[in-house]
């Protein structure tokens, strides 16, 4: 059972800036779940997981949160976005709990949001916007620290490096190659490429919108990584053909396509002034529970896609997973495996009470 609201003690600590909660969270003062016993039977990318359930880039800031989450039973772990150079996070606010009270629907994009009233509690229905801005360390920083990430996992789990090319840096397509590049060099199982970020105001987080962008980019990542497993990470896709046009030509580069990311919106405070500190933040993503029907609509699109077009590759579905009810909604959808981002920070015990869940049924069953 998931707690209630008032209950929820989030990991990520939102009075906090994000280089605050980088140096001293995560934050977890409860139990942790048992180890689980026998041999990992599920099957990740190719490598053999307990669960088909995770984290995507966001909340995993560094090895400490990678570590954390592994010892709560989330067995796909996946490193914060990393840059082949360094750049710092957007200033604080880095998260607001919105005014959502129903799902967001295709006629609300490019809308906007306001944010709650009430900063201090937990809402029935959570929907944060996070304004990070996809900072890193300087590679080596990063490198030493994905290491350490890989060294705390235990078996049936696996750390997947997400990685980014950064605008300005010469030819876009060629830094994600060089970033992704760099995190091949540390040996992750797997290395996501991230195509969609509402947060930045480069163009490297929305080539998902454009396919054959996306295409020179996957291109550039697949050249550099040897033999390990890609995944892409795109945003919602609202013209279905833009969406089939994106999977066929990345498709063959890749064994793993991810989504949804965050829905952009305009965040503006109750007096309607851009809530996160000014017109250059205006738009930000919108996780939690408001994005959740949007991200089985495009599962359920990809897995129809990935039928007609005759490819393999897995399907992560992501958005909107609070409890272990919403993770086999995204499986019963088609995705392959399922990653919590909002869920994972509000509810950390989400892995367990999906195990605890899927082992009742196993014995009824």
């Amino acid at each position: 059972m998931i707690p209630p609201a008032m209950e929820w003690h989030p990991t990520y600590d939102v009075q906090r800036s994000y280089d605050e909660n980088y140096a001293v969270g995560p934050t977890f003062a409860g139990p942790l779940p048992p180890a689980r016993l026998g041999e990992p039977r599920a099957r990740f990318l190719g490598h053999p997981v307990y669960s088909p359930l995770g984290v995507p880039a966001g909340p995993l800031l560094n090895s400490d949160w990678i570590g954390l989450y592994a010892r709560l039973g989330f067995d796909l772990l996946t490193y914060k976005t990393v840059r082949s150079v360094a750049r710092p996070a957007h200033p604080f606010p880095n998260c607001l709990v919105l005014d959502a009270p129903r799902p967001l629907e295709e006629a609300d994009l490019g809308g906007e949001a306001r944010v709650l009233g009430e900063q201090q509690g937990t809402p029935a229905r959570m929907t944060i916007t996070n304004s990070f801005g996809m900072p890193s360390r300087a590679p080596a920083v990063w490198q030493a620290d994905l290491e350490r990430a890989l060294g705390m996992v235990g078996p049936g789990q696996v750390v997947i490096a997400s990685a980014v090319g950064t605008d300005g840096e010469g030819d876009l397509s060629e830094d994600f190659g060089r970033a992704v590049a760099l995190a091949a060099e540390v040996g992750p199982h797997a290395i996501e490429i991230n195509l969609s970020c509402p947060n930045v105001q480069g163009g490297e987080g929305s080539l998902f919108q454009s396919p054959e962008a996306a295409e020179r980019v996957v291109r550039c990542a697949w050249q550099a990584v040897g033999t390990i497993p890609l995944m892409i990470k795109i945003g919602y896709v609202a013209d279905e053909a833009v969406l089939a046009e994106l999977v066929r030509r990345c498709g063959p580069y890749v064994q793993g396509v991810a989504g949804i990311n965050t829905i952009p919106l305009a965040i503006r405070d109750r007096a309607g002034a851009p809530a996160l500190g000014g017109a250059e933040r205006l738009r930000a993503g919108v996780c939690g529970e408001a994005i959740r029907d949007l991200a089985l609509r495009q599962v359920a699109r990809l897995a129809a896609l990935r039928r007609r077009l005759g490819m393999e590759w897995t399907i992560v579905g992501v958005g909107g997973i609070f409890t272990a009810d919403h993770v086999d909604a995204h499986l019963g959808a088609g995705a392959d495996a399922a990653m919590s981002a909002t869920g994972a920070m509000w509810n950390p015990l989400l892995a367990q009470q999906w195990w605890e869940k899927s082992q009742r049924s196993a014995i009824s069953g």
